[in-house]
Order: C-alpha cells, then structure tokens, then sequence
C-alpha cells in the first residue's frame, strides 16, 4: 500500500528540555503492505516503541486501520471502539495491524504516567496517487454477483491529517475510529466501482479465482479481503467528533479521487456494466464449454480402455 499520509513516523512534540509531555506519532500505514504478512510493520513499530521508550515519550499517537474489525455477516452497523477486533484471519496485513496495536497497549501499560491514542481509520486516499487498497476494494466490489452489497466507507489523507494533529494536541486516551459522516450505500458503490472488462463470477468460483490470480502476482485481491466486500464493517466517527474533529471530504468524494480512472472512464455506467456482464458471461460460458470438452475425453478414455 502507498503511503497514506504526510506524517513523519516520529514527531516529537514538546522538546526534552521542558516538563510538558513528550508525544509521538507512529502511522503503521506507511509500513502496510497488502502483499507484506505484516512482518515489517510488526518490527518496525517495536523498533519504533523502543526507541519512544528511550526517549521518555508520554503519549503515543497510533495509526491503525477500522479493518481490524473484520467484516463479518453479524457485525453491527455502524461499529463502535467497543467492538470486539476480528480481523480475517487470511489477510496478514490487517491482522498485523491489530497485534501491532497489542503491542502498543503493552507499552501503554507498561509504565505509570503513560497514555496512547489508537487511530483507526476507513481506508485511505492520497490526492494524485491511487491505493492499492482501495483499487483492491473497488475490484471486489465491482466483480461481486450478488444482488446487493454492504455500504461502505472511504477517507481522504488530509481528514487523517487534521485527527492526528487533534490527538497530539489533546492526547485523548483510547481507541478512535476516523471516518467520514455517513456512507456510500452498496448500489452507489457497485455504479462507482463498474469497470467494462471486469469479471463478475459466482461465489463458488470467484474464491479459486482470486487465489489462483493473486499467486501469479498478477490479481490485485489478497486472501481474506473478499469479505470486506460482502459484509458491512462501516464505523461511527462519534466518539472522535466529540473531541473536535470535523471531516470535510465526503465518503464519494474520497472514493472517486481515490479510484483510477480508464480509457472506458467517459462512458455511462449503464454502458460498463453492460459490457462487463457480456464479457462475464462469456467467460463463463467458454470455462463451462472447456471442462465438458475435458469430461468427454476422460470418458472416452475410459472406454477406449
């Protein structure tokens, strides 16, 4: 994944010369990766803590990701920072996310007189530079086959910004989620996320799919984020308004500077969608043609013999 945000990985807030408290700030997005296990991101926030130890740091600033989550057919709707953390199991990168936030409790709680703000914001968009993340999402979306999908939510980098200078401000102690008002409802979504090329396979093949695309290195869908599409992990930004914070660019907003666009891009939706479900279909068709092409030679080999 991109980096996320202009944050430095540690900013010091108050010089070591005065009694004020000294604050850090760690993004572990820009060590994410949704082709990394999340090995990376586990030592370099150790490395990190370490180093914020030595340092006498009182205050963490953490950014995680509303991933860690999981989405999850009985999920809430929205979540709050009291929902348990489920990350799917099969994608490494979200769930080094959540034990790179256990260890920022340990640090938290290793020491009186120390305190942290846990971040966790809705995936993230940069201005002139497409997520992989969000590119991934927008894939399975737009190639899922079931009548309707879950809501989602999507945040520009500059909303990132404003919650991380509030928190090093204020040092609020606790979990936060960062997330636009509102969300894009799973129709406006699918219209968003329509490419004319893109596949739409049923669920009992879309998986292998992904799989098989994903080994190669050529499909942009890791393991376990196929659910992210067909189950709602959408959050409630309440608790972080409450301290001040305000967004100002729109879930659509975010999403479409955060999407990349295509030789296809001035055609209507209808029009994509039409043609991907051609394409789709054809696909499918010459799949189901070729397995009983094979069929009819095994069979004829077996009574050949």
């Amino acid at each position: 994944m991109a980096r996320l945000c202009a944050v430095s990985l540690l900013c010091m807030t108050q010089s070591a010369q005065t009694t004020a408290p000294l604050v850090a700030v760690l993004n572990a997005q820009s060590f994410a990766s949704s082709r990394d296990d999340g090995a990376t991101m586990i030592s370099q926030t150790r490395l990190f803590l370490k180093d914020a130890t030595a340092r006498q740091v009182t205050h963490l600033v953490f950014v995680s990701s509303a991933m860690v989550y999981g989405a999850w057919e009985n999920n809430a709707v929205p979540l709050t920072e009291d929902a348990p953390i489920r990350p799917h199991p099969e994608f490494g990168m979200v769930c080094a996310f959540a034990a790179a936030e256990s260890l920022v409790e340990d640090w938290r709680n290793s020491t009186s007189g120390r305190s942290s703000t846990i971040l966790r914001p809705v995936p993230i968009v940069t201005s002139g530079a497409v997520s992989s993340l969000v590119a991934a999402l927008a894939q399975a979306a737009g190639s899922e086959m079931s009548l309707s999908l879950p809501a989602a939510q999507f945040m520009h980098a500059t909303d990132l910004d404003t919650a991380i200078e509030l928190c090093q401000e204020k040092r609020p102690d606790g979990v936060f989620n960062v997330s636009p008002d509102g969300t894009i409802s799973g129709e406006r979504l699918r219209k968003l996320a329509a490419r004319p090329l893109q596949l739409r396979l049923p669920h009992f093949a879309v998986g292998w799919v992904d799989a098989m695309r994903w080994r190669a290195e050529r499909g942009p869908i890791p393991p376990g984020l196929r659910s992210y599409s067909r189950f709602s992990w959408v959050v409630s930004n309440d608790r972080l308004k409450q301290l001040g914070w305000e967004p100002q660019v729109t879930n659509e907003e975010a999403y479409v500077e955060g999407t990349e666009g295509s030789f296809f891009g001035g055609l209507s939706v209808k029009r994509r969608q039409g043609i991907g479900l051609f394409v789709s279909t054809m696909v499918i068709v010459g799949v189901l043609i070729a397995s009983l092409g094979l069929l009819r030679r095994l069979l004829r080999g077996k009574n050949v013999g």
